[in-house]
Formats: C-alpha cells, sequence, structure tokens
C-alpha cells in the first residue's frame, strides 16, 4: 500500500472529530453560521474527539458482534504488504465503509443535539468558549437581549428598528429586514431595512452639539446600506402591544443599543 492510500486512511479516521466541529459551527441557515474553520485546522482540532468517538463505537461493536479485524487497518496505514485475498479485502473496505458513513452520521447528530441543548439554555452567551453563532447574528436576532444584565427578552421583541449613520454624515431609519454576513472574513458585509427615511447628520461649529435634519421618505421597498460605509448603528428592539380593551390601538415599547 502507497503513503498515498495510508494519508487517505488517516484522514477518514479523523474525520468524525473534524464532522462533530463543524455541526456545531454551522447550520442549515446560513445567517446562524459561526465561525469559517479551514479543513486541515478541523482535523486537527478533532483528533481527541475522533479518538474518543472510534474508541466508544469499537468497544459498542465487540459488545454486540464480538471481536474486530484491524488487521488490514493496521496493513494499510504502515504501507505494509497486504496478504489478504481480494475477496476479503473488498469485503472488508465495503465494512469500513458502512462503519465511517455511520459514525459521521452519529456525530454530526451528536453536535446538533448539543448545540441545541447549549442555546436553549443560553450556555453560549454565557460562557465563551461554547460560543456558536457570529456577534452580528446574536444582535440582528435579539438573542443578545438574553444575555445577562441586558434589558429586554428575545420573545417579547417582534420587531427591529435601526438608525445607521453612513460616513456621508447621512441617518437612515427603519425596519431590519435582513444581513448578510461574511464567515470566512468574520464581518458584516451589508444590511437591509425596510420603511426607510433618511436625515443628515450636522455638527454646529458653534456648540459642537450634533443636530439632524428632518427626516424624508427613501423611495423603494428594501433598502441597501453596505456595511463599509456605516459608522455608527443604533438598534431598538420593538414589543408590539395591542390594546384590545381601549381602543385597539397599537403602542410600541422598544429598547435601544448603541451598537458601534
Amino acid at each position: 500500500m502507497s503513503f498515498a492510500g495510508s494519508a487517505i486512511i488517516l484522514i477518514i479516521l479523523l474525520l468524525p472529530g473534524a464532522i462533530a466541529i463543524k455541526g456545531y459551527y454551522t447550520s442549515l441557515m446560513t445567517k446562524q453560521s459561526g465561525y469559517h474553520i479551514p479543513i486541515d485546522e478541523l482535523l486537527f482540532k478533532g483528533i481527541i474527539i475522533s479518538l474518543l468517538s472510534h474508541c466508544a463505537a469499537i468497544c459498542i461493536i465487540r459488545f454486540f458482534t464480538g471481536n474486530i479485524n484491524l488487521n488490514l487497518l493496521y496493513q494499510i496505514i504502515t504501507a505494509k504488504e497486504i496478504n489478504i485475498e481480494e475477496k476479503e479485502i473488498t469485503t472488508m473496505f465495503l465494512e469500513f465503509c458502512r462503519y465511517n458513513i455511520l459514525l459521521f452520521f452519529i456525530m454530526f447528530l451528536i453536535s446538533k443535539i448539543l448545540k441545541f441543548v447549549i442555546q436553549k439554555w443560553n450556555w453560549d452567551l454565557r460562557f465563551n468558549s461554547l460560543r456558536n453563532n457570529n456577534y452580528w447574528y446574536e444582535i440582528f436576532s435579539a438573542r443578545y437581549l438574553e444575555i445577562k444584565g441586558v434589558q429586554g427578552e428575545r420573545l417579547q421583541t417582534d420587531l427591529i428598528f435601526v438608525d445607521i449613520l453612513v460616513k456621508s454624515n447621512i441617518i437612515y431609519s427603519g425596519f431590519l429586514h435582513d444581513f448578510n454576513y461574511s464567515e470566512k472574513k468574520d464581518e458584516l458585509e451589508n444590511i437591509l431595512i425596510r420603511n426607510t427615511s433618511k436625515r443628515v447628520h450636522l455638527l454646529n461649529e458653534e456648540d459642537n452639539i450634533p443636530k439632524t435634519s428632518s427626516p424624508s421618505l427613501v423611495p423603494g421597498d428594501i433598502f441597501f446600506v453596505d456595511a463599509k460605509e456605516i459608522s455608527n448603528i443604533n438598534i431598538s428592539y420593538i414589543k408590539i402591544i395591542e390594546e384590545e380593551s381601549i381602543n385597539n390601538d397599537v403602542t410600541a415599547v422598544s429598547d435601544t443599543q448603541n451598537l458601534i
């Protein structure tokens, strides 16, 4: 067996840990993605997890089916000459593939269950080592409000209103519609808002007091703001309360946070 074949087998054996870490830090919903980790770093960080997962899997297999023949695997990894019939090699190869595919699925499922439990109890907001979402997702999903000591609750947030000051000294205000975050660059790319208005941010040179002009409506359904042009963001988490017993009016209470 060549060195290349041995390297491929070793990489496959290290994949359970990498898959578990990747599953913990990513989501099917891209807005919840956490951190971009290169595959080589994933393999290195997942060594302990892979070792433990293989040990547990082998113990379970031995408990139910008896002994496991690891002789072929040892010969492949050490690049020794294989003295086994072709038919037996084919059977062992299929068993090896079946074993790894099942282990990959189990490790991915375990990581997702672990992530669900941690997020449900907000442990990732308390302990930085458990954090699995990017900072901007926590802010724009209102999970930020679940941090101890921060006023407000995520479940009490119906709308998110933003005031965005750009470098041209214009403030754009509106309800948050969407945002885009670069996982590889680990930075906010843009923000999309609706029901947008704008006003000019002015500075009185005499008394150094900032002032703003009267707001004017920005035409269009969605307004795009490039994050590179943003100087400051102010966010209001809004709760809508229907007062049916009075006159069915709708009032709003907000918790405002300065982000940048």
